[in-house]
């Protein structure tokens, strides 16, 4: 490995390189992952330099909760990371030709392998062709641990680019016939180097990486799925009509931002500002909506600072009608903040006590482990191809690991509900 360290290296600065040739990698297509993986356990299986790198640095596990059983991912409660971790667990059975599952000989070193892939390799554009890409396991290169990057903070170091048409580049990229590491901030001496791994929320780093970021400033809870999901919950909030309903989600499905999570997020009522300004519009009545005359509002799309992305801004408003959307908008989501809290198993008061005794006692939440497995292995959720004595057994074979993805489990929904319930406290300050 080529290094470039200075005693101060620049934002955009090469930080340090890796041939090619001593990496892993694969063309970027739909199954790079299964690939790559394939890949490694083929280098590792080997007397090479990879066999060394896997027995003096690779983690033996990540704790990644996509390889978690069911039962276990269940803990998770908040549907989004269940869902997450279910789909990637299904796709790693579907996409192996059968030695992901349960039955295989070659499961672990499967499930091991593909760990090490979705938590260390990224993918690498040529500097020279962008269309040229390929997914990339670069030892050394997968050492520098994840910095967050909220939706805000990106949009603010595109913003102070000299040259802002183009979105910031990628901390890693392919030139000739090295993979090089770009600093992503201005570090000096003695400062921990760490990269975005991505704009990723927390359950997604747990999923897919094995941690949460504490703190997380790009964490967020989505409230509705999508735009429809809100136009249901204000629409039977607010008593409005088909025809009311159908206006104002036609305006919301033509924006620009469409997809942006309309989600909860660390901080102000104003870093939610995507989901509080989709909301208002519903509030909105028909007359304010109409657009002419005393009273005419407007509902335009315009980027937004404190969102770090386009949004919904109100035109042309009183101060007097503007507070009172917000009024409307936060009641709104107080009340589907509160829906959301609970639907789910336990509270974060509960929570907190689960994480205190874990603490105390991991035999006995190892026990609360197998019990939770075979409580789900009776339901209609349980997975065709892990049985249940298989997984009463993966969980027995390493009680202090099955303890430790419970507890891993019950911080992360907590944190979640602390967030959702936070943001819905702010909204009642607002309207009440």
């Amino acid at each position: 490995m080529d290094s470039s360290f200075k005693p101060k290296n620049r934002r955009g600065e090469l930080l340090a390189s890796v041939p090619l040739e001593a990496c892993l990698f694969t063309a970027r297509h739909r199954d790079d992952d299964v690939v790559l993986a394939q890949l490694l356990l083929d280098a590792a299986a080997s007397s090479g330099r990879w066999s060394e790198y896997r027995a003096k640095i690779l983690p033996p596990w990540t704790g990644a909760a996509m390889f978690w059983e069911e039962a276990e991912a269940e803990e998770l409660q908040w549907p989004q990371a269940v869902a997450l971790a279910r789909a990637l667990r299904m796709r790693m059975t579907s996409r192996t030709g059968g030695v992901y599952s349960a039955k295989s000989k070659n499961r672990d070193e499967m499930r091991w392998a593909l760990s090490i892939v979705y938590s260390r390799s990224f993918a690498v554009e040529d500097a020279d062709d962008e269309s040229a890409a390929v997914r990339c396991l670069a030892p050394v290169l997968d050492l520098f641990n994840h910095v967050p990057e909220s939706p805000v903070e990106y949009a603010a170091r595109w913003a102070e680019q000299d040259d802002d048409d183009d979105p910031p580049a990628s901390p890693w990229r392919l030139k000739g016939s090295q993979v090089e590491l770009l600093a992503y901030e201005d570090v000096a001496a003695g400062d921990e180097v760490r990269i975005p791994y991505g704009i990723e929320c927390s359950h997604e780093t747990l999923v897919q990486s094995g941690f949460i970021p504490e703190p997380n400033s790009a964490d967020y809870v989505p409230l509705f799925s999508d735009m429809r999901a809100l136009a249901r919950h204000a629409s039977a909030a607010l008593g409005l009509e088909p025809a009311q309903e159908q206006r104002r989600l036609r305006l919301l499905e033509a924006l620009d931002a469409v997809d942006a999570p309309l989600a909860v997020r660390p901080g102000s009522l104003a870093a939610s500002g995507h989901l509080l300004a989709c909301t208002r519009l519903f509030a909105a009545s028909d007359a304010e909506l109409e657009g002419e005359g005393e009273g005419a509002i407007a509902f335009k799309e315009n980027f937004d600072p404190a969102v770090g992305h386009h949004t919904l801004c109100v035109c042309g408003a009183t101060e007097e009608q503007r507070m009172e959307l917000d009024r409307a908008a936060c009641e709104l989501l107080a009340l589907a903040a509160d829906e959301c809290l609970g639907a789910l198993p336990t509270t974060a008061e509960e929570d907190a006590i689960l994480l205190a005794q874990t603490a105390i006692d991991v035999e006995e939440h190892v026990g609360a482990v197998e019990a939770l497995i075979v409580k789900h292995a009776k339901g209609t959720n349980t997975s065709a191809t892990e049985p249940k004595e298989g997984r009463i057994a993966a969980a027995s074979a390493a009680p202090e690991e099955a303890a430790r993805r419970f507890e891993t489990a019950v911080r992360y929904r907590r944190m979640a509900k602390l967030l959702v319930a936070g943001f819905a406290e702010q909204c009642r300050n607002v309207y009440s």
